[in-house]
């Protein structure tokens, strides 16, 4: 069981109770200051608190009075429920005051009204008495909003789904409590059975039981409504929540919920039959899985945004509808897109019917389709008025993070290499980068749909949506720049590390500007200030160095050069009497001649070779004996490796030989068993064979009238003839099974896996003794670099993993791994050159489809970046397939790349 569970079964089992006068009430909510402890239970309950990581007793019981009784379900308000609305004969198990979150807790110990298990990981089963259930309005979202609160005292369960199933009882001993009959009081719910639960229930105390029909109230708000069988349902309450697989919406007042069991997570809204004024309308969730890229696609707001417009504006193929208008809601906790779209082919309108979507901006492609089938177009802003009301209560299933930031965070907490924070960086503009063309098409497209628009207007248009997109990702360059401060404090303002991780950050910054420069347009007038960057944006640029920063003015200084020069002369006096002391005194000569010889000493002494006592990190021979040291651990480690791998092969060698000879010598011994068989039975049938000669010379020698004798004779050459045959078919049996070999074929397989098998044990024993070599000097190379890092005198300013040995070789493994990469990306960048001519322009598609193994485009823009534009070898053209192009100028750089 939980902890949760345990904190219930504390009181079911009669383990503690509250005794009168240790749960007190103030008029508002009840408050737990004692607890009694059976004390035939302290040594169980101590053995289970200490294995469940609690100091002991007393912290586990404090856990459990303080931490969750008194703190999370009697501190929620929504669990209060008026005496006055409870059954009178339910009064004795309320103590003092109303009904809350503290005193349905302790139902658990009022002789079992309560009785929560824990079957499995985030399932509970809950076995009540029907007598509370009948007199406690909302009793089971009462219930289920006391274990959702209790769990959200344990990180891992906080916010957490979970199952609940309902178990009704009769419990006799509750009725020394609850005496006399209880009937349903208003508000009652029928039994819910089991039920999933993703937030904290509603408690809605005005609402009655339904009529005859046998429908429950209106379902808890944590838990996804559905109809077991099919049926369709009324909505008891507007505030009733539907769910589908990524999102869940409000059910409009008046209108009814069906769903299909082989549909998992969708839905189908319609109004209900009373509800005239919406006839004809119709909402359907519409759930598309995914595929792990499009997800990633799908991560940024502004992508979704882009996806949905290009999406419909224009239509991306003839069986997706083409947008007419595109706006956004704020729904709850989310923005939701809402794009209206035609009805009806092109040229064949009836001027009947309206169809909205509606798409939360998030990175799943659920939506819902809201149809207005017979609504005339005059209708437009009723239905746009309603799809946003509708779309106004979207509330996401999980919200979470965005895979950049998850990413990204790694440049906030520890040191990152240069071309790592680039390409972090990068992702988080580049999806932006790679949707322009798309956005512009869509901004030109959907301003096309309004009437007396120009050429002008439309490009425009565009160019205001790229303004936008601009302006968007301004968000991730702040935070891009806030990384960079971070690596400044890692590695210092004057590292080389830093300046080329600044450097990668500025050109990242660069590429994710959009200027008039950058784009191919038919009249672009109005580009250059549509486009200009905004006063954000320039700061942006001016603290990453890319645009000038206006010069502060210096303060004056004018005391500073005679307050200088004073000190100068006051030190000149002082430098010239401490040279001129020692001749003073002509004695102070002698002793130092007589310690002539000492001094020569000591300096022999002092000549000879010291061990190197680093002092700080930031020394350069501290640095390149920390380097030498874990580069040499790690080809050690490399070594090792190797020989475990080479000992665990042979180890697999030798023990498929052993099997394989065990199997042989299995076929061997049954073989040798079938020949001796086939010799024993060989001989009887030679013996037959002669008994039958015997028995035939016999017959002959018989008279003409012993016909006794004939008669017994042929009887036994009758039975020598049965015989015969049963050997036979033996012998035959025998023959057919050596066919498949022989023990002479067999024994000469043995031989040569006995052969192989001392082989391969002498290899083993070989390999084993190579990886205790190699995992001595492993372990005196890496204790080596583990005594030096000790060495070196603690600095609060560095982070403690610089004294990790561990790390260093981790850093030694990065450093091999980074030149490797950079090797191959040279490699990469001589293999495309040597395809395209000076002058031919090429897209970073083009570099991918070209160059073997080259097969992300992140890799091309960097080599673009790194080779081709450091030298100005390439020259930007106008975007192929809505990603940069360019053109080679020249092929210098080919003479800077090794082979």
């Amino acid at each position: 069981m939980d902890l949760v569970t345990s904190f219930f079964h504390l009181l079911s089992d009669y383990c503690v109770c509250f005794d009168d006068g240790m749960i007190t009430w103030d008029g508002h909510h009840h408050v737990a200051t004692g607890l009694h402890v059976d004390n035939e239970k302290v040594p169980e309950l101590t053995e289970f608190a200490t294995q469940g990581g609690f100091d002991d007793l007393n912290d586990y019981l404090n856990c459990f009075v303080d931490g969750f009784l008194n703190n999370l379900v009697e501190a929620d308000e929504d669990l209060i429920v008026p005496r006055s609305a409870i059954h009178e004969a339910l009064y004795p198990m309320l103590r003092e005051g109303d009904l809350t979150g503290l005193v349905l807790a302790d139902f658990c110990g009022c002789n079992k009204a309560l009785v929560i298990d824990n079957p499995a990981p985030d399932a509970y089963c809950v076995m009540y008495d029907t007598r509370i259930a009948r007199g406690i309005p909302q009793f089971f979202n009462l219930v289920t909003r006391m274990l959702w609160d209790m769990r959200q005292g344990l990180r891992s369960q906080q916010g957490a789904s979970f199952k609940v199933t309902f178990a009704a009882a009769k419990n006799v001993d509750l009725s020394t409590l609850v005496v006399g009959n209880v009937t349903d009081v208003p508000g009652v719910q029928e039994k819910p059975g089991t039920k999933m639960v993703y937030s904290a229930p509603a408690i809605r105390l005005g609402t009655s039981a339904s009529d005859g029909c046998g429908a429950a109230s209106a379902p808890a708000g944590g838990e996804r409504p559905g109809n077991a069988g099919g049926e369709r349902k009324v909505a008891a309450s507007e505030g009733d929540r539907v769910w589908g697989n990524a999102f869940s919406v409000a059910l409009p007042d008046g209108w009814i919920f069906d769903s299909d069991p082989s549909q998992k997570d969708t839905f189908v809204l319609s109004p209900a039959s009373s509800n005239r004024r919406m006839e004809g309308a119709q909402v359907l969730y519409s759930w598309r899985p995914e595929t792990p890229e499009e997800m990633r696609i799908m991560d940024q707001l502004e992508v979704r945004r882009a996806v949905i417009r290009t999406t419909h504006f224009p239509p991306i193929n003839n069986m997706v509808p083409r947008g007419l208008e595109y706006h956004e809601v704020q729904g709850d906790g989310c923005i939701v897109a809402v794009v209206q779209v035609g009805v009806g082919l092109p040229g064949m309108d009836t001027g009947i019917g309206l169809e909205f979507y509606v798409y939360p901006l998030y990175r799943d492609n659920d939506c819902m389709r809201v149809t207005f089938y017979s609504w005339d177009r005059d209708r437009v802003d009723e239905a746009r008025t309603f799809v946003d009301g509708l779309a106004s209560t979207v509330r996401l299933n999980k919200a979470e993070p965005l895979s950049w930031d998850i990413a990204f965070k790694k440049c906030f907490e520890t040191k990152v290499e240069p071309e790592e924070f680039r390409e972090l960086a990068f992702q988080g503009v580049s999806l932006l980068i790679s949707i322009r063309q798309g956005v512009y098409t869509s901004a030109v497209y959907e301003t096309s749909l309004l009437d007396g628009n120009t050429a002008l207007d439309r490009e425009n248009a565009g160019l205001k949506a790229l303004a936008q997109l601009n302006a968007d990702s301004e968000r991730y360059l702040d935070r891009i720049l806030d990384a960079v401060d971070a690596q400044e404090r890692f590695y210092g303002k004057e590292s080389p590390i830093y300046q080329d991780i600044r450097s990668a950050a500025a050109n990242v910054i660069d590429v994710a500007l959009l200027r008039a420069s950058n784009c191919d347009l038919e009249d672009g007038r109005n580009a250059e200030a549509i486009l200009a960057p905004s006063e954000h944006m320039r700061e942006i640029r001016a603290r990453i160095g890319l645009d000038p920063v206006p010069a502060p003015v210096a303060p004056e200084k004018k005391a500073a050069p005679e307050s200088k020069a004073s000190e100068k002369k006051d030190a000149a006096p002082a430098k010239e009497k401490k040279v001129a002391e020692p001749a003073k005194d002509e004695k102070a000569a002698a002793p130092e001649k007589k310690n002539d010889v000492v001094i020569e000493k000591k300096k022999a002494e002092d000549e000879k070779p010291q061990p190197f006592q680093p002092k700080s990190w930031a020394e350069d021979e501290t640095r390149d004996r920390v380097y030498a040291l874990s580069d040499r651990c790690l080809a050690d480690q490399d070594e090792l490796d190797q020989a475990e791998a080479e000992k665990a092969k042979l180890q697999r060698k030798l023990d498929s030989i052993t099997k394989a000879l065990a199997e042989a010598t299995s076929k061997y011994d049954h073989f040798r068993d079938l020949e001796r068989k086939r010799e024993q039975l060989t001989e009887q049938r030679n013996n037959l064979d002669n008994e039958v000669s015997s028995c035939e010379k016999e017959l002959q020698s018989f008279g003409l009238f012993d016909i006794s004798n004939k008669r017994q004779v042929k009887k036994k050459l009758s039975d020598l003839a049965e015989r015969i045959e049963k050997l036979d078919s033996r012998l035959k049996a025998i023959g057919v099974d050596l066919f498949e070999g022989s023990s002479e074929l067999s024994k000469v397989e043995v031989d040569k896996l006995q052969q192989q098998e001392n082989d391969a044990q002498l290899a083993l024993k070989e390999a084993e003794a190579n990886f205790e070599q190699k995992e001595a000097t492993w372990k005196e190379d890496k204790a080596e670099l583990e005594a030096f890092c000790a060495s070196v005198p603690d600095n609060p300013k560095m982070d403690r993993f610089c004294w990790d040995a561990d790390w260093r070789i981790k850093q030694a493994r990065d450093r091999r791994e980074r030149a490797e990469y950079q090797q191959k990306k040279r490699r990469f960048a001589k293999e495309f050159a040597q395809t395209v001519e000076v002058g031919e322009e090429f897209g970073v598609r083009d570099m991918v489809d070209a160059v073997d193994g080259l097969d992300s485009i992140t890799m091309a823009m960097t080599i673009i970046e790194e080779y081709y534009k450091k030298t100005h070898s390439v020259k930007r053209v106008a975007p192929l397939y809505n990603l940069p192009a360019y053109v080679f100028t020249d092929k210098r750089f080919m003479d800077l790349l090794d082979d």
